[in-house]
């Protein structure tokens, strides 16, 4: 299987795929402290920004309705 396939498997962006490595891990470490600092737990935040889950939707559910992290990742996921 092409790491494309595989990644695409696992539900990563396929936007995110397409930039260079460096540009990607920025890209996933920005979404990883977005979701921190809006409340997700360290493992959760990890899981949703390599997922293709709407980050801003996925802070709204937290910040703005009140949603439990995990109650939003499984909306989201």
């Amino acid at each position: 299987m092409t790491p494309l396939a595989t990644a695409e498997r696992k539900g990563v962006s396929r936007v995110i795929l397409l930039l260079n490595k460096e540009e990607r891990e920025r890209v996933l470490a920005w979404r990883e402290d977005e979701l921190l600092a809006a409340g997700y737990p360290l493992a959760l935040a990890v899981d949703l920004a390599h997922s293709e889950a709407d980050l801003h939707e996925a802070i709204r559910l937290v910040k703005e309705l009140g949603c439990k992290p995990e109650t939003a990742a499984e909306i989201l996921t």
